[in-house]
Order: C-alpha cells, then sequence, then structure tokens
C-alpha cells in the first residue's frame, strides 16, 4: 500500500468530518441517538503488532473509534465459535488469518486504527441466539463505525486485488487540429465508472451489504484498480480526489437525515424496497433480517409500525407490488417461492425483485391533500379497508424474522377464473346482466392479441397486458376458488374512463363450501398476483370495450356495498358514535358510506360506456396470511 494512498484515505476521512454539511448533520444524529459500540471488535493493538484478540466492549463507557469490513464470505472466512472463543480472546498471529484479512488489518494500521469489526470474527456463528441479538444491532454497527471498508471484488490470491497505479489514469491520443500533426494527450472519463467498478462489483450484489451500504457514514471501496470514497455530500477515487464527475449511477439513500419528512421517507422506501430486492441472498430466511437495521432505522424516524416488510400507516399502497423479473434474468422463475416466514402479501416472500405499483412520490405530486390515499382531496382512494394487521415476531427483534402474521380486510371479492399454464392466458371476470341477473363470462388478458389491440365477442372481452398489468407470482391451485380484491383507484372525478384500479389476486386456503374448521372467524387467502387497470384511454379512441372492465367494477361497488340508513333513536354514523354499534363497527360503516359516495361521484360523470351491468362479486371481510 502506497503512502499516497494511506495520506489521500486521511484527507477524505478528515475532510468529511471537517467541512461536510450533510456528513456533519448525519454524526450529529448519531450522536443524539446514542449509538452504542458494537458487543465485540478486533483490537489490533498499533502499528507494529503481528497479532489481534477479541475484546468485549458490553458494559464498558468508552466509546471506540473503529472501522467496520463489508466482504464476501468464502469457504475460507475465519469463524468466531464458542470452542474458540476463549483462545481469539487471548490473541492469535495474523497470519492465523485469509490474505485478504491480513490487508485490511494492515491497512487499518497503517491509518493508526485500532479496531475492526467484521461479521464472522464479532457475532458467534455456532450460536442462532447470538446471531439474532447481533443482527438487532446493526444500526449501531454501521453508523457507529468511523467509515465501512469493502472488499469490492474478490482476488485470486485470495487478498485484495493488487493494483497497478499507471493504469488509473485513462488516456487517449488525439491528432491535434491546428494541422501541425502534433498528438496531444487528452483525460477521457467514462460517466458509468461509478456504476461498473463500484456499484456492480460483485460485494454490491449481496442483499445483506444494501443495508451495510445505506446505514455507513462513510465507505471506503477497495477496487481493482483505485480506492473509492463514498460519503453523504461527495464521491471521490484517486483519479479525482476531490470529487468525481457527475455519473448516471444514483446515489445511496439516507436515513439518517433529521430534516426527512415522513413524506419523503415513504418515498425513500419504495426505493429501498425496489433496490434491495435486486441482491442475492445464500439463505433466504434471512431476507426480512438483513434489512432489519433499515427499517428499524426509517421507523424511528417516521414513528410508524413496521409490518413484515410494509408499513401500517400505508399497508393498502405497501400491498401493491409486483415481481419483475426482467430486473434480475438469471433467476429461474417468478413463481419461486422463499423459505422465508413473510406471509404472501408481503414482497418478502419472494425470491425475486419486485417493484412497487404506485410510486409515492408520483401519489404525492398529484394530491393536493395531506394523505397521500384518502377520501379528501387525494390521487389515490382506497377501495378496501384494513381492519388489522399482525404480526408474530420470532424471537425479540419485531424488525426481525417472523413466525406468523396476518391482515384483515373488508374488501369487494369479485369472482375469477384463471387458466392452468398454457392455456388461453386470460383472467375470466363473470358478467352479471343487471335486467336478468344472468352471468355471463367475461376476461381480463396478460399476453398481447390480435394486432395488439384489444377485441370482444359474446363471452369474453380481451384488454392487452401492455397497458393492464398482470403478474401472476404466487403458487396456483385450480381446484381453489379465486378472487380478484380492487384496493384503490386514481384518476379524475366525473370521469370513469379515467380511472385506474390497482388491486390483488387472491386464493382461498379452502376447497369452496369446506368449513374453516373453527379456528378462525374470518375465510382466509393468500395473495398469488397483482393487478393493474391503467386508464390510457387516447392510445384507443374508437374501441369502447377498452373502457368496460372498470366501469363494470365501479358498477359492482355501486350494487354490492351496503345502504346504511340511520337508525331510530341513534345519530347519524358520521355524526357520532352509536350505543348499538362497536366502534369498529361504525367505522366500517362510515368507510362504506364515504366509499359509495366517491364512486357515486365517478360514475355520475361522462364515460364512453353506458351500462348498468356489474360483475359477480362479494361484499366481505378477509384475513390475508
Amino acid at each position: 500500500m502506497s503512502e499516497a494512498s494511506i495520506s489521500q484515505i486521511h484527507h477524505w476521512s478528515e475532510n468529511c468530518t471537517r467541512s461536510h454539511q450533510a456528513c456533519s448533520a448525519r454524526q450529529e444524529a448519531i450522536s443524539k441517538a446514542g449509538v452504542k459500540s458494537p458487543t465485540r471488535l478486533i483490537d489490533l493493538h498499533g502499528s507494529q503488532a503481528k497479532t489481534w484478540n477479541i475484546i468485549i466492549t458490553t458494559g464498558t463507557p468508552t466509546r471506540y473509534k473503529y472501522v467496520a469490513l463489508s466482504h464476501r464470505w468464502t469457504r475460507t472466512v475465519p469463524k468466531l465459535e464458542r470452542k474458540v472463543f476463549d483462545q481469539f480472546q487471548a490473541g492469535q498471529p495474523d497470519n492465523m488469518l485469509p490474505m485478504d484479512y491480513q490487508h485490511v488489518i494492515s491497512l487499518c494500521r497503517a491509518l493508526s486504527i485500532r479496531y475492526l469489526w467484521v461479521d464472522s470474527l464479532c457475532i458467534l456463528q455456532d450460536s442462532v441466539e447470538d446471531f439474532h441479538c447481533e443482527a438487532a444491532t446493526m444500526v449501531d454497527v454501521y453508523m457507529g463505525a468511523l467509515f465501512t471498508m469493502s472488499i469490492c471484488w474478490p482476488s485470486e490470491s485470495g487478498g485484495l486485488p493488487i493494483r497497478d497505479p499507471s493504469t488509473m489514469i485513462p488516456k487517449l491520443l488525439l491528432p491535434a487540429t491546428n494541422g501541425s500533426g502534433r498528438e496531444e494527450v487528452a483525460l477521457v472519463y467514462n460517466e458509468d465508472e461509478w456504476r461498473d467498478c463500484v456499484s456492480k462489483a460483485p460485494i454490491n450484489r449481496r442483499g445483506w451489504v444494501f443495508q451495510e451500504r445505506v446505514l455507513s457514514s462513510r465507505i471506503l471501496y477497495l477496487a481493482k484498480e483505485q480506492f473509492y470514497w463514498e460519503c453523504d455530500d461527495m464521491r471521490a477515487c484517486e483519479v479525482y480526489p476531490d470529487g468525481m464527475p457527475p455519473s448516471n449511477s444514483d446515489s445511496r439513500v439516507n436515513v439518517a437525515d433529521e430534516a426527512l419528512s415522513n413524506d419523503t421517507l415513504n418515498d425513500i422506501w419504495d426505493k429501498i424496497v425496489e433496490d434491495y430486492t435486486l441482491g442475492s441472498l445464500t439463505f433466504q430466511k434471512d431476507k426480512l433480517v438483513a434489512l432489519s437495521g433499515v427499517a428499524r432505522q426509517v421507523a424511528s424516524m417516521s414513528g410508524d409500525k413496521y409490518v413484515a416488510g410494509l408499513w401500517k400507516s400505508r399497508l393498502i399502497l405497501d400491498l401493491l407490488w409486483y415481481v419483475d423479473d426482467t430486473r434480475y434474468p438469471d433467476l429461474e422463475s417468478g413463481k419461486r417461492q422463499s423459505d422465508c416466514n413473510a406471509p404472501s402479501w408481503s414482497w418478502a416472500s419472494k425470491v425475486h425483485p419486485v417493484r412497487m405499483a404506485l410510486s409515492f412520490k408520483t401519489l404525492m405530486h398529484h394530491s393536493s391533500a395531506r394523505e397521500v390515499i384518502s377520501f379528501a382531496k387525494s390521487f389515490a382512494k382506497p377501495l378496501a379497508r384494513i381492519e388489522d394487521a399482525s404480526v408474530l415476531s420470532s424471537g425479540p427483534d419485531e424488525f426481525g424474522d417472523i413466525s406468523s402474521a396476518s391482515i384483515s380486510l373488508r374488501c369487494l371479492m369479485f369472482f375469477v377464473d384463471i387458466p392452468e399454464p398454457g392455456e388461453n392466458s386470460s383472467i375470466g371476470f363473470r358478467r352479471v346482466h343487471h335486467t336478468s341477473s344472468h352471468v355471463d363470462s367475461g376476461s381480463l388478458v396478460s399476453q398481447p392479441l390480435g394486432q395488439g389491440q384489444p377485441k370482444s365477442d359474446q363471452s369474453t372481452m380481451h384488454f392487452m397486458a401492455g397497458e393492464n398489468r398482470v403478474v401472476l407470482d404466487g403458487p396456483f391451485e385450480k381446484s381453489l376458488p379465486t378472487f380478484f380484491i380492487p384496493l384503490t383507484y386514481t384518476g379524475e372525478e366525473r370521469r370513469a374512463d379515467n380511472t385506474e384500479i390497482h388491486g390483488l389476486i387472491i386464493q382461498s386456503l379452502q376447497q369452496a363450501g369446506q368449513p374453516h374448521g373453527g379456528i378462525c372467524e374470518k375465510e382466509e387467502f393468500r395473495r398469488i398476483g397483482m393487478v393493474s387497470i391503467y386508464q390510457y384511454s387516447e392510445l384507443f379512441p374508437d374501441d369502447d370495450d377498452y373502457f368496460l372492465l372498470r366501469v363494470l367494477i365501479l358498477n359492482t361497488f355501486l350494487q354490492l356495498i351496503p345502504t346504511h340508513q340511520p337508525k331510530a333513536g341513534t345519530k347519524h354514523i358520521g355524526g357520532g358514535a352509536s350505543d348499538e354499534m362497536s366502534k369498529r363497527e361504525e367505522q366500517q360503516l362510515v368507510f362504506e358510506s364515504r366509499l359509495r359516495t366517491a364512486i357515486q361521484a365517478v360514475r355520475a360523470g361522462k364515460s364512453r360506456v353506458d351500462t348498468e351491468d356489474y360483475l359477480d362479486a362479494r361484499w366481505s371481510s378477509i384475513r390475508l396470511v
């Protein structure tokens, strides 16, 4: 390691501490939060030492200055286990460690850093209890570190990559433009350098590392050709020590900024979920645990309640995610299930990357009300009501592993028919003719048909997947009852044609007519997919069938939502509590009344389709598991 490189790292760290405004704000927030030292640290002793040992910090008032290590696990990773704990406390020579560990220790000593935190040596690897206890402290570990060292790329030698300074500066010979024939050297900058050398490095494809990057105050990336530095104020490298030119790579989110509003935190969470699910995990059961530190920090900032990867204040929106196989083509199937105990309605139940169907930022932009989903002046309005959400943790950490979780939901359930794989890729809705109550069938297909235009016949309606998203990403049993439950709609009032409807495909856990067994008062369902019915009316100016499905859905709400009349001797449901109903029942009646009013306002406007027909459905309370 050259003296110039050591000096540069010193400069980055000191400059960040002394003059970076955003970084100073983060450190102030960390101090207020009372971040604690890790339970265990590796004592490197000093610049001339050749040995190290494990120390226990619990109960000591000392605030240790340490660096954390982010690395990929291999078969040669040394592990702290109970049988060697006493030996590691007593001290071990550096050369008993693999070369990459030795190189990191040497770098720490050259930087006059005495303490190091490494997961494999600071967490008991043969104790499930210790793993869960320490996993709950990741906010403290990474936020409290001076910076995190990240080994970006593996080396054939087993140590850090051998760096050749002469290759660091890109050069290109260009003919002189003055006609002299002289050639001049020009510096050429690759605007994708950060993405290619850091973001796409093997280390940053790991699910656990996503959390480490988000929580760390500063990160020193040990890359192939040079060192890279990232903090809240700057990205730099040895070629551009005072800051790299703007690039196409997104910056990491900062969940420690006290200035963040709850709206911003909500917007950040959408990005967190989408970016985190791009990473891979050796053990899928760690899906929630590996993000628990970030979730804990967001909860402390927002005051919201965490619900198996979702948030209580925005559950209706958070349920609207879908698997996006195109973002990770190496994985085999979007229907592949995780061995995480997450419920079917949580994105954590899937192995593949996911996307959120509705952007929180977009909803805030279009809403004149404080809430993004409500019956007020919000752009999005609810079509279902969350009655309750419960999560039972499997350990002491409410942000980690769970043993069970469920959501109680009051919603409209549309009977749908889903074909077997290989059949016509369509979802069939049963149309009810309002004059005769005769049930017909229709469908919303998941693949384009014909010339890319929707088309219909007497029994089937087809809609392009390009304008209506249908994603079936859960295990499907043909013999079990299947339903579509709308959760929200967006769009203009008095314009049914411009309404977007978003909801879930769910499947009963019982055969039709099968008793519940007396354990659960509500029928239980699992999520198997998501549907978005979009409003792009300008694409089909001459085809009224394109708008028919959403009109039928809205008609069904008006047909089946109970109409409530104030009881004699009681106040109106919107004016106060009734002596004859519980608070929950009153809330339910208020919701149903406001929902009916909102949909009536939409249907009262102009529409390309004029029909009073509706779809076969039922208004019910269910439990999603």
